[in-house]
């Protein structure tokens, strides 16, 4: 069975994929993509959407992209992650393991949330 896991993110909806602009200097602007307008002149970025006209000098941009939600996809398998906490999706508890293999080797292949030291994901146990 394969480990995939899923980071939870409440603050965005399934309908929109933001853009997400990274900054130099660490800011992150995340844009909803509905009615989203992009033009690239010779220095800036001009972002026109629902929330207005934003200018982005290119020298400032890192980099750029469509954020979909959910935000990230991983095999947990690699990762060394130690006791965890297994929930149904609908929150019923379903134990306490020292390890996501032993989870796996104990529980039927379905879709869980599984609680550790490095967050909350939800997984599927192929």
């Amino acid at each position: 069975m394969s480990i995939l896991a899923v980071t939870l993110l409440s603050a965005f909806t399934m309908t929109a994929v933001p853009l997400k602009v990274d900054l130099r200097d660490g800011t992150i602007l995340l844009i909803d993509s509905e009615g989203l307008e992009m033009t690239f002149s010779s220095s800036a970025l001009q972002i026109e959407s629902k929330e207005g006209r934003k200018d982005i000098p290119l020298s400032e941009i890192s980099s750029f992209y469509f954020q979909a939600v959910p935000s990230s996809v991983a095999d947990l398998e690699g990762n060394a992650v130690s006791t965890v906490e297994l929930f149904s999706v609908d929150g019923c508890p379903m134990g306490r393991f020292a390890s996501l293999e032993e989870a796996e080797a104990l529980l039927s292949r379905g879709t869980y949330i599984v609680k550790s030291q490095s967050g909350t994901n939800k997984i599927l146990f192929r």
